[in-house]
C-alpha cells in the first residue's frame, strides 16, 4: 500500500511538474512585458524644435522665394537667429538638420552658436534636400498677388496628387509627400530617440504642420519662431507653435 502511494505520489509530481514550467515561463514572459508598457516596448519619444530662418532680402520685398531663390538673410534676420539660440542656450540637442539653402543654414547655425552643449560637442548640423522649399518654377521671385493673376493657383490641394503646377514648380501633395519622408526619417533614426533634434526650413514647412494638426496651424511659420512637436509610437503632438505654447 505504501509503494501504491509512493507511486500515486510521483505521478502527480511528473504532472505538476510541467505546469509549474509553464507557469514560470509566464512570468517571465509577462513581467517585462508589463514593465515594457504592455505591447511591446514604448517608443521613446522625439521633440522637435521646428524653426524657419529669419527674416530674408525677399522678405523685406515681399517676393516668393523658393527653393531655386537663394535670398540671404538681413541683419534683423541674424539677430532673430541669435535671439532664438539665446532661448534654448541650455537644451541638448542630439541632431540638428537644415535644409540645403543658405538662409536656413546660416540661421541654424546662428541658433547653435549660443547653444553650449552643441558648440562643445564639435558635431556639425545635416543637410537634407527634403527639407528644401517648396519649387516655384516660374514663379520665383515673383509677388504672390503677381503670380496668381499670371498662373492662377499655382500649388494645387494637398491631397490632389494629379495636380499640374502651372509655372513648372513643385505642387503642395508633391511638398508633403518628400518633406514627410525627411521628417519621418529624422524621427524613425535610433540616435535621436528620447532626445531632442532642431530643424531649420522654410514657411512651406507650415503646410506640413496644418496636415498633421488641422484647425491648429496654418497660419503662416514666423521668422526664426519655434513650434515644437513631440513624436512617439508614429503619432505627433503639437506643443508649441510660432513661440506659443498650447
Amino acid at each position: 500500500m505504501a509503494e501504491g502511494r509512493k507511486r500515486k505520489n510521483k505521478g502527480k509530481r511528473v504532472k505538476i511538474l510541467p505546469l509549474i514550467l509553464i507557469i514560470a515561463l509566464c512570468i517571465a514572459l509577462v513581467i517585462p512585458f508589463l514593465i515594457m508598457g504592455g505591447c511591446g516596448q514604448q517608443e521613446a519619444k522625439v521633440t522637435l524644435y521646428i524653426t524657419r530662418h529669419g527674416q530674408t532680402t525677399d522678405n523685406v520685398k515681399e517676393v516668393m522665394s523658393g527653393s531655386e531663390g537663394d535670398a540671404t538673410l538681413t541683419e534683423e534676420g541674424r539677430k532673430q537667429a541669435k535671439v532664438l539660440g539665446e532661448s534654448v542656450s541650455d537644451i541638448i540637442f542630439e541632431k540638428a538638420y537644415s535644409s540645403e539653402l543658405s538662409r536656413a543654414k546660416e540661421t541654424l547655425a546662428l541658433v547653435l552658436s549660443e547653444n553650449r552643449d552643441w558648440m562643445a560637442s564639435g558635431k556639425a548640423p545635416e543637410v537634407k534636400s527634403g527639407l528644401n522649399d517648396i519649387s516655384l518654377g516660374e514663379a520665383e521671385g515673383m509677388t504672390a498677388s503677381d503670380a496668381a493673376a499670371r498662373f492662377g493657383d499655382i500649388f494645387g490641394a494637398a491631397d490632389d496628387k494629379n495636380f499640374v503646377s502651372p509655372c513648372g514648380g513643385e505642387t503642395k501633395y508633391e511638398f508633403l509627400q518628400r518633406f514627410d519622408k525627411t521628417v519621418s526619417d529624422i524621427v524613425n533614426d535610433d540616435a535621436v530617440k528620447g532626445k531632442n533634434v532642431i530643424i531649420a526650413c522654410h514657411s512651406s514647412a507650415d503646410w506640413w504642420l496644418e496636415s498633421k494638426f488641422p484647425g491648429v496651424c496654418g497660419q503662416g511659420l514666423l521668422n526664426a519662431a519655434f513650434t515644437k512637436v513631440e513624436y512617439s509610437n508614429g503619432n505627433y503632438k503639437l506643443l508649441m507653435y510660432n513661440g506659443v505654447e498650447k
